[in-house]
């Protein structure tokens, strides 16, 4: 029916007739069912004519015997009906469509005449859940218009307040005859700083009238938040919302809870708006409210936080005519920071105390606040309370008036606690000296370069967390990318000059990880005016090595913290991530004579087959980084370029013990795909170089025995490894015949390509699933190239 009939005859819908017994919860439902579904296309006031019909059966239902029935067990328990009220959801539905300014009296009607009866709990819980859902449905009343709104709101509030005034003063006993009151108060400033004095209010309003006035107050403050107002300009707002302060300024001395709650949380909203009411009036303000949390026996009531928040939001938008005494400002950080930890309490603390540091007011008491702030950012167990007091403490550090000595406080407490014990805290120091580097003046950064980058290098090797050694680095290139050029020289030298030290291993560690992160910094252009100067320190680094690996055939021990019988991997490692990124920055120079020491000592076995999986893995990047460096295609006379090019793989007994070494990888039980896959391609560009060169001559030094170019190629190369093996010959014959005839040529055309190809065999037969797919790489392409 709802859908069929017209639009404008939907109102009969509106049950009108008289029931009784069960049929009365029953109505109450369709009551809210059939107005859900009309709603969806009514107009406002087309429900106009129907309240006085269908507001006496939503008061039975919230506040009559129907409501009582609810109540019994035995009733509840009959049919869904009775065991729930929708008339609160009815309220809500109609005041969305109800025309606001003639029959909002027709739709409070429930209300009004339950007032008297307010001083029961039970009631009072019901009005207030009933007013609240009016309120709701008119802030989606499209024809509610603005003004007609205030105006109600004004009105409502100012005869509230006249009345609790009024009250107030009639409780205060007289003395003898002559009228004077014992203990009167003074005259109630308005925010305007005139005097309020209270009167009887012009209207009679009816018992328990705070209801509406909170009511009224709910309205202004969903109106506020919901910036309803936001389309008018700020000249239309300043008529609307400025008489209404110095009545929400008296408001705040009731003796009713709610409404100087409500009242404080429009203030708040209002401030911002610099309405001239509340920039004359800012000081009485917070004077009342200071007055209001004095006599409040719990910092952490609602109440309180709300004049917190009214005090942080004066603060902070006020006019500079405004001034907070010490003696006021000392008493708000000392009851608003009494626990910076508490969860309920946090953001309205903190936003206060933004309000304190955004206006820059300087008195002691802030500067040791800072300090209580610092610890708890570092000490917190709470990720929430750290980054609040971050947010604070570079507010702090960035705008507050410091002189140089207290600046240095607290960046030596930072640096200090860069080795706190949890990692959370150290996390948290991290991230403000990033966020100081970046946005600190230039000047100021640079004159604190040095004592930043010592301490946060040492914590690049000594912290445990991963996490933290990455923000570390971080750290470390933001404070040499703001540090100028003499600068960014000093700490570079500094680093160069540990990398010298080889008798402190973990010092040549710690400097060959800090140079990578120079390296990264400086870019292409800078990396070519040291990079020579980095050469021999690297190759002594490099050459100075343990025993070369003994480990054959794949055998490897389990990687971790090595002990000192490897060797010291790390400081190996970082050396040739630093060798890897210099070569990536300056190719020429790595290209050059200067480093030919330095690839020698990084391509010997040594580093290719080091007991590290990462030191490995490192060496085998650099391999192919070497490789593609020399253009080493298989081409005559790119291959001669890699071999004067450094003298690497300058001569075919070096070049085979570089491919032996490169198979042995291949060979290794940790293997895993993507060391395969460049271990694959390191194999394909050692035999396209060594079928270059033997196609270019030297295959004659093998047949003649003259020497050409170098040493000639024995024979026996083309077979070694093989009389280490003969338990797994069968093995290999399997693998061989798997070699294609184009392979086979190969092998007796170049030694060094029939090894490799010879070993690819054997890990095809015996070696894991990774190896196996690493050697399908290797001969599809290998098998075209050579």
């Amino acid at each position: 029916l709802a859908v069929l009939i017209p639009r404008s005859e939907q109102a009969v819908l509106i049950p009108r007739s008289e029931l009784a017994g069960y049929q009365l919860h029953v109505l109450g439902y369709t009551l809210h069912h059939l107005l859900a579904r009309l709603v969806e296309s009514a107009d406002v006031g087309d429900f106009d004519d129907t309240l006085q019909a269908v507001m006496p059966i939503i008061e039975q239902d919230l506040m009559g015997e129907v409501a009582l029935e609810k109540e019994v067990a035995a009733v509840a328990a009959k049919m869904k009906e009775t065991k729930h009220s929708k008339s609160m959801d009815t309220l809500e539905l109609l005041a969305s469509r109800v025309n606001f300014t003639t029959h909002l009296g027709d739709l409070m009607a429930p209300v009004r005449n339950r007032l008297a009866d307010a001083n029961s709990l039970k009631v009072r819980t019901k009005l207030e859940t009933a007013l609240h859902h009016i309120a709701v449905g008119l802030m989606a009343n499209p024809a509610v218009a603005t003004q007609d709104l205030f105006v109600f709101i004004y009105s409502t509030i100012s005869d509230g307040v006249q009345a609790e005034e009024a009250v107030a003063t009639a409780a205060i006993p007289l003395v003898g005859g002559s009228g004077r009151r014992v203990g009167r108060e003074r005259p109630v400033k308005g925010a305007g700083g005139g005097a309020a004095s209270p009167h009887t209010p012009d209207v009679a309003v009816p018992p328990n009238f705070h209801l509406v006035m909170q009511f009224a107050l709910e309205l202004l403050h969903m109106t506020l938040k919901r910036r309803n107002t936001s389309g008018m300009t700020a000249e239309d707002q300043v008529p609307l919302l400025d008489p209404l302060v110095p009545a929400l300024s008296r408001g705040l001395r009731s003796r009713r809870t709610n409404i100087t709650s409500f009242c404080l949380k429009c203030l708040c909203l209002m401030v911002p708006l610099k309405l001239p009411q509340v920039q004359a009036g800012a000081d009485a303000l917070c004077e009342r409210v200071l007055a209001m949390i004095r006599n409040s026996s719990r910092t952490s009531s609602t109440l309180v936080q709300d004049g917190f928040k009214l005090l942080g939001s004066v603060i902070r938008h006020a006019s500079e005519a405004f001034k907070l005494s010490n003696k006021q400002l000392k008493y708000i950080l000392e009851m608003a920071f009494v626990d910076l930890e508490d969860p309920n309490n946090r953001a309205t603390t903190f936003s206060l105390l933004k309000s304190v540091v955004a206006r820059k007011l300087v008195v002691p008491q802030v500067y040791d606040l800072m300090t209580r702030v610092s610890e708890h950012m570092v000490r917190s167990q709470q990720a929430p309370v750290r980054d609040l007091c971050a947010q604070v403490l570079l507010m702090f550090l960035l705008d507050y008036p410091l002189t140089a000595k207290r600046l240095g406080e607290h960046l030596e407490f930072l640096v200090q606690n860069l080795a706190y014990e949890h990692a959370a805290g150290r996390l948290a120091v991290l991230q403000m000296l990033a966020t100081i580097i970046q946005r600190f003046p230039g000047p100021v950064v640079d004159q604190w370069a040095d004592f930043f980058f010592v301490p946060l290098v040492i914590r690049l090797v000594n912290d445990q967390d991963a996490k933290c050694r990455g923000m570390v680095g971080k750290v470390v290139k933001a404070l040499l990318e703001r540090a100028d050029a003499s600068r960014f020289a000093r700490l570079r030298g500094y680093c160069q000059q540990w990398l010298t030290q080889r008798t402190e291993p973990e010092l040549v560690r710690t400097a060959a990880q800090a140079l990578g992160l120079v390296v990264e910094v400086a870019g292409p252009a800078q990396t070519n005016a040291f990079a020579e100067e980095l050469a021999a320190p690297l190759t002594a680094l490099l050459s100075d090595s343990p025993a070369e690996s003994t480990l054959q055939g794949g055998e490897e021990e389990e990687m971790g913290d090595q002990t000192e019988e490897r060797g010291n991997w790390q400081a190996w490692y970082y050396a040739l991530l630093l060798l890897d990124k210099v070569t990536v920055m300056a190719p020429e120079k790595a290209r050059s004579a200067t480093y030919a020491a330095t690839w020698r000592a990084t391509l010997h076995g040594t580093v290719l087959l080091h007991p590290h999986l990462w030191v490995r893995k490192a060496g085998s990047r650099l391999l192919g980084r070497y490789l593609g460096l020399c253009g080493a295609t298989g081409r005559l006379g790119e291959g001669e370029v890699c071999a004067a090019a450094g003298g690497a793989l300058a001569d075919m007994p070096t070049l085979m013990q570089t491919a032996r070494n490169t198979c042995q990888q291949m060979e290794t039980e940790m293997l895993d795909e993507l060391q395969a896959e460049q271990v694959v391609k390191n194999l394909v560009q050692l035999a396209r170089v060594a079928v270059a060169r033997w196609e270019a001559g030297e295959r004659g030094s093998t047949q003649d025995g003259a020497q050409r170019g170098g040493q000639g190629v024995p024979e026996a190369w083309g077979r070694e490894g093989e009389e280490d093996d003969e338990d797994k010959e069968e093995e290999e014959d399997k693998a061989e015949e798997a070699i294609s005839r184009d392979m086979q040529q190969a092998v007796e055309v170049a030694p060094v390509a029939g090894f490799i190809l010879r070993r690819m065999g054997r890990a095809a037969a015996n070696g894991t699933e990774v190896q196996r797919a690493g050697v399908l790489r290797h001969v599809h392409a290998s098998s075209s190239p050579i």
